[in-house]
């Protein structure tokens, strides 16, 4: 076939997906891929229409594309401060601010909703009635949206590692459990966020039934064939009948997440998947499931096709963000507000130059443990509640804090629930910077390659095959004004 040839088929095709009002203006704005028999339609569009199913923290952060390229290299403040008098005589220079900046590059990843295909009997059958190209395609679009949001929170490019000072005591005679005067074997691996999302859908989460974390087995089949780091050194114990077993571990900043494992019998490959957790301090008060997960041995967290996400970004040497290990349970509220939210609002505040628009970020227990907090002070409840009697005698009960007052400004700051953040984590990430004259365009931003891409290719079989796929990176541009506070105890 001739060149010539190839390009009208093509348009033709693209004009096919694209609909009946479609015109040749629309094909320009398709991307033509020959060599390989594929071509990419825009879905920048209806992206930006489903932009809601980020989590509401991603959704502020800019996007733009950029126009070729495997990487971009920003300027990253990492530190504002004066050196020297803040005075100067007549006629003589003064002391300037000075900022503290380096270069990193943004080494772009791609972000797939994976391969789906319609098949030509079933796109004949529906006829007119029903678009199941446009529907497939939206479905995979939120899909891969999913993806993207646990790649922008925890996504790693280099190995994790293996957790370290893993240990393994009796945890004492409450709660009840079902273990005997026998040896038991835990090991702990670390999680990429794309994987502690993964897992969490599996049903891999245990909600605790009190405020101590007692983890219960999970029937789930969770993939650890992608984001686990590699097993640390196994601890064991032979506890008393019946006791539970405490486990605790050192944090691994960088990781989104951990899987405990436990067992009978010595090994990394002997043990079984009891659940997954955020905090490095978990009560176990059963064994594991027959059915329960094996272990997968080795490390499968590095991949050379992600980017560094929110966590490892602030997490890198020099950024100068806050963090912090707080190894504990969140202390109980003091006058208005939480101490380590306080203090690390405030480390912000003062380091950052003002910056008190913020957003807190936190997973699904982390946020009731806050509510409870914030409801009660140290002595006596803060709250009374009124309740409305509605129709036929009803009434809505219990209270939720959606707000958090700034403990130096006043300002009222979001609480914001990211799932793939089960517990054990609050995230502070900057919205807006105060000084127009920064040279920093927002605190965070995604630098693409290409925005989501949908990607027809050849028919293979008595159907099409269709992906959606994205291409880029985040930069935080002014680490200080964000900060992580893990290893928060439930």
């Amino acid at each position: 076939m001739e060149f010539q040839q190839i390009i009208e088929a093509a348009k033709s095709e693209v004009l096919k997906i694209l609909g009946s009002n479609a015109s040749a203006d629309d094909v320009k704005k398709a991307t033509i891929y020959l060599t390989n028999a594929q071509y990419g339609i825009s879905l920048e569009a209806p992206a930006k229409q489903l932009v809601p199913y980020l989590p509401t923290w991603a959704q502020s952060i800019p996007r733009e594309v950029i126009a070729t390229g495997n990487a971009h290299t920003y300027k990253r403040i990492t530190k504002v401060s004066i050196t020297g008098k803040s005075t100067a005589a007549e006629g003589t220079r003064g002391n300037a601010a000075s900022i503290t900046a380096d270069a990193p590059s943004v080494a772009f990843g791609i972000i797939s909703s994976g391969v789906f295909d319609v098949s030509l009997e079933a796109e004949k059958a529906a006829g007119t009635f029903d678009d199941l190209l446009a529907r497939a395609t939206t479905n995979a679009l939120l899909l891969g949206q999913r993806n993207e949001a646990a790649h922008i929170l925890g996504g790693t490019v280099t190995a994790l590692g293996a957790c370290t000072t893993i240990a393994v005591v009796d945890g004492g005679a409450t709660p009840v459990t079902t273990f005997t005067a026998i040896p038991y074997y835990v090991n702990i691996k670390a999680l990429t966020g794309p994987a502690m999302q993964k897992a969490i859908i599996a049903g891999a989460c245990s909600l605790p039934a009190t405020t101590t974390y007692v983890m219960s087995p999970v029937l789930a089949n969770v993939d650890q064939t992608d984001g686990w780091g590699v097993e640390g050194t196994q601890a064991t114990v032979t506890p008393t009948a019946t006791h539970s077993l405490l486990v605790t571990w050192d944090p691994n900043p960088k990781a989104a997440g951990y899987g405990v494992f436990l067992g009978t019998t010595t090994g990394i490959a002997n043990l079984k998947l009891i659940g997954v957790t955020n905090q490095c301090h978990v009560v176990l008060g059963e064994v594991a499931n027959a059915s329960s997960d094996v272990a997968v041995t080795g490390d499968t967290s590095a991949d050379a096709n992600d980017f560094i996400g929110f966590i490892g970004l602030i997490n890198a040497s020099g950024s100068g963000a806050y963090l912090k290990n707080v190894g504990a349970a969140l202390s109980a509220a003091v006058g208005n507000g939480i101490p380590e939210i306080d203090t690390a609002l405030g480390s912000v505040y003062n380091s950052a130059l003002g910056i008190d628009d913020i957003d807190l970020i936190m997973g699904t227990q982390t946020r009731a443990a806050i509510t409870r907090k914030l409801g009660s002070g140290s002595a006596t409840t803060l709250l009374r509640l009124g309740l409305p009697v509605g129709p036929e005698n009803t009434f809505a009960g219990g209270a939720f804090a959606n707000k958090y007052v700034h403990p130096i400004t006043g300002r009222l700051l979001n609480l914001v629930t990211d799932p793939t953040l089960f517990d054990g984590v609050i995230l502070g990430k900057a919205n807006s910077i105060p000084y127009p004259m920064a040279e920093v365009p927002a605190p965070l931003k995604m630098w693409l390659s290409y925005d989501w891409l949908n990607l027809t290719y050849a028919v293979v079989n008595p159907k099409r095959e269709y992906e959606n796929r994205m291409r880029g990176g985040l930069a935080v541009y002014l680490p200080p004004s964000c900060f992580e506070l893990y290893n928060i105890w439930n």
